[in-house]
């Protein structure tokens, strides 16, 4: 069953009228991962935000992006924040400027569990502490206490995506969680989200330039460039048999870069 289908989609600026996304159409299905792979600039966050309906005033949006039989584009300001959340959480690629650094970790998780469900405030500590545990984090009370700040980029990763798991949404979007942290943290953060793959009934909607990751974690795969879908398939068929030549470009970059590193590594 599909859980998102988005048809036609169209954003320009509204002042210079000039295309960002460039009637593009594609759908996913229920506890899968679509990734979106692409360059800076081709339109993989502009999508995200569209599929949100979070693009300000300055985006003239068309076409239709149906989740869950409902055409969120027709949704008023009020309906998508109950969607928000509660079936629809995204995953930003900062961390360090997704919390609000005058509040502590413990402050804003309570805060969010409340705000999306109808807890008492003991419940939503207890289920703060139970999603950092499903992250197997350690000195979760210590972690509750800290301020953004005090805490690494791959760490606030984590929470970010505790919160996720704790709200139960229907569909994840992962706008390029790993550009911000280190590369031992990427790692790990990856694994974070195989195991949410395999463990958890919802859809993941990976964004990212990174080849390597969604060979490792997607089902299927939409190249973009410029705007436009290039190329897509399941992830065996665009790695082993692409036929669009960015595609090649970005594969072959990837494998270029991967060369690179084992030699300076031996």
């Amino acid at each position: 069953m599909k859980i998102l289908e988005v048809k036609n989609l169209e954003i320009k600026l509204r002042e210079s009228s000039r295309e960002i996304i460039k009637n593009i159409s594609f759908s996913m299905e229920e506890n899968t991962c679509l990734g979106i792979l692409g360059e800076s600039g081709s339109g993989k966050s502009v999508t995200c935000k569209s599929i949100l309906n979070i693009l300000n005033k300055n985006f003239d949006v068309k076409g239709k992006i149906i989740f869950n039989g409902k055409n969120l584009l027709e949704c008023k300001e009020e309906g998508m924040r109950k969607i928000r959340g509660n079936e629809i959480c995204m995953i930003l690629q900062n961390p360090m400027t997704s919390f609000d650094p005058l509040y502590t970790i413990e402050n804003q998780m309570i805060e969010t569990f409340l705000e999306h469900k109808n807890f008492s405030q003991q419940e939503a500590v207890n289920l703060a502490k139970e999603s950092l545990e499903k992250m197997r984090l350690k000195d979760i009370d210590s972690i509750l206490k800290k301020y953004p700040h005090e805490l690494s980029g791959g760490m606030l990763q984590r929470i970010m995506i505790a919160i996720a798991i704790a709200l139960k949404p229907k569909l994840i979007i992962a706008d390029e969680p790993t550009t911000a942290i280190d590369s031992l943290n990427q790692k790990d953060i990856i694994e974070e989200f195989k195991i949410l793959k395999n463990e958890i009934n919802v859809s993941i909607l990976f964004v990212t330039h990174d080849l390597g990751v969604l060979s490792y974690l997607a089902d299927n795969l939409i190249v973009m460039q410029n705007g436009k879908i290039v190329e897509r398939g399941t992830t065996s068929e665009i790695i082993n048999n692409y036929k669009h030549e960015h595609t090649n470009f970005l594969i072959e970059t990837r494998r270029a870069l991967m060369k690179k590193f084992k030699e300076v590594a031996d």
